[in-house]
């Protein structure tokens, strides 16, 4: 899995700002938005590659803006292809994450990390995926837990009517997600499960299912304790 490709993240000054969650807004103190930008997690069988440009960027290597501002990112081949978002396999809406990217006050930031190593998360491959972007990666965990609940009930929707191929694609993009944050161990699990969906085994995902949602709903309670946010 490679790290970002792309370039920039939007600075400002001030304290406080309200991070958009798709559904409403987390006040958070000492960050300061100024862009706005889509993350895309874009995967095939085997890779995941994670793209990062800010909005409005217009390099073409990097993303491809569209009307509305915000960058789809690809992978190098703007657009088409086995890995592109639109046509990948394992690939949806639920590997898209939108949010804003802001400044990040330095001694908020370094407790964040300082908590979130002390729970075992990869916070080194977690901001490679960044471009070593502290505001990308805080605004990325925060995404992570905003969308637990929703992302959840989808997964465990298909679980129960034994829907094997649209749960492993959920079960992918949550892979992916967790590993791009350095979720490691969340991410493993996934990835068996995943496996496991996509030979139609529903035995051990039966077997599994139940770990796998309960990690997934430490792992949220986890990060949003280090961010100081509710989930």
């Amino acid at each position: 899995m490679g790290p970002v490709a792309g370039s920039g993240v939007g600075t400002g000054s001030g304290s406080g700002m309200n991070v958009g969650s798709g559904s409403g807004s987390v006040k958070d103190p000492g960050r300061n938005m100024s862009s706005v930008a889509k993350v895309e997690v874009l995967t095939d069988d085997d890779d995941e590659i994670f793209e990062f440009a800010p909005a409005g960027d217009q390099t073409g290597d990097a993303g491809k803006s569209d009307s509305s501002g915000s960058s789809r990112a690809a992978d190098g081949r703007n657009g088409g292809g086995p890995g592109d978002a639109a046509n990948g396999p394992g690939s949806d809406d639920d590997d898209v994450m939108d949010f804003s990217v802001g400044e990040v006050d330095p001694e908020y930031t370094h407790s964040v990390i300082k908590k979130l190593l002390l729970l075992g998360v990869s916070v080194k491959d977690g901001l490679a995926f960044c471009a070593d972007s502290e505001a990308l990666y805080i605004d990325m965990l925060r995404e992570f837990v905003q969308a637990h609940d929703a992302k959840k009930a989808d997964l465990v929707s298909f679980y129960e009517s034994e829907d094997m191929k649209e749960y492993g694609v959920r079960i992918h993009a949550l892979k992916s997600n967790s590993k791009t944050l350095g979720i490691m161990d969340m991410s493993k699990l996934a990835e068996e499960l995943e496996g496991y969906a996509r030979s139609g085994d529903i035995e051990n995902v039966k077997k599994h299912h139940e770990t796998f949602t309960e990690v997934y709903d430490r792992k949220a309670d986890n990060v949003a304790n280090a961010l100081g946010i509710n989930r």
